[in-house]
């Protein structure tokens, strides 16, 4: 009988839960859904100018991106060349396999929506995908700079096509 008194006060406070509303800061777009990545987003058109700049300036990688048909691609869909070009670049600063969802948004909630100067390093590229390097800033600069909380990534890029079957 104790089992079955555990089981219905437990029902109870179960279901007096799915109401329960967290009182929580407003800090992404995303308020209170599931995370699956902090990313700083980049602009998909100035990273194919910068990837054009950068491959006339070295032959290997112009050949590259034209055989995988990155720098030449007026395609709309994503599919080229055996494998996928980001429709939506960024640098992956934490993955939800890497922190909590409260980890997440107490590092990064005060950095939401704050536009962050990423420098480009190299274009690392090979058979089975383009990226470029990036070193991240310590703080943003702004009115009052904010401190960027360290990524995850111990390499931190930016992915810009992958061959079918990798990532």
């Amino acid at each position: 009988e104790s089992k079955s008194s555990f089981v219905a006060q437990l029902s109870k406070h179960v279901s007096s839960l799915e109401n329960l509303e967290l009182d929580v800061p407003r800090m992404v777009a995303m308020n209170g859904s599931f995370i699956k990545i902090v990313s700083i987003d980049v602009d998909t058109t100035s990273l194919m100018k910068l990837l054009q700049e950068m491959s006339s300036k070295d032959e290997d990688l112009t050949r590259h991106l034209k055989a995988i048909g990155v720098v030449e691609s007026n395609n709309s869909d994503d599919k080229i060349a055996g494998g996928t070009l980001v429709k939506e670049p960024h640098a992956t600063m934490a993955h939800y396999s890497q922190l909590s969802q409260i980890e997440m948004r107490s590092r990064f909630g005060n950095v939401v929506d704050k536009e962050v100067r990423l420098k480009v390093s190299a274009c690392l590229y090979g058979d089975t995908n383009v990226a470029l390097s990036v070193s991240l800033p310590k703080s943003i600069e702004g009115e009052i700079p904010v401190a960027l909380p360290t990524s995850e990534n111990k390499y931190p890029h930016i992915t810009v096509w992958f061959a079918e079957g990798s990532e």
